[in-house]
């Protein structure tokens, strides 16, 4: 059985940074602006992971208090 990939008639789909596929009709500023808008920021994201860490925090300090008290 012969190859799909053979040398000369590869089907294959080459993805490559320097693709077709991977590039944006968007610009870099564009990309960001919306990612912004949607709440996707840096700091938004800190404010979230802290947020999370905060409860996650206080979660585990309620499941030592519980165990100790047993």
């Amino acid at each position: 059985m012969a190859s799909p990939f053979t040398q000369g008639t590869s089907t294959a789909l080459s993805i490559t940074p320097g693709s077709t596929v991977l590039r944006s009709p968007l610009g870099d500023e564009t990309i960001w602006k919306r990612l912004k808008e949607a709440g996707f920021d840096e700091e938004s994201n800190r404010r979230r992971d802290k947020a999370a860490l905060i409860a996650y925090i206080a979660k585990l300090q309620a499941e030592v208090c519980f165990k100790s008290l047993n």
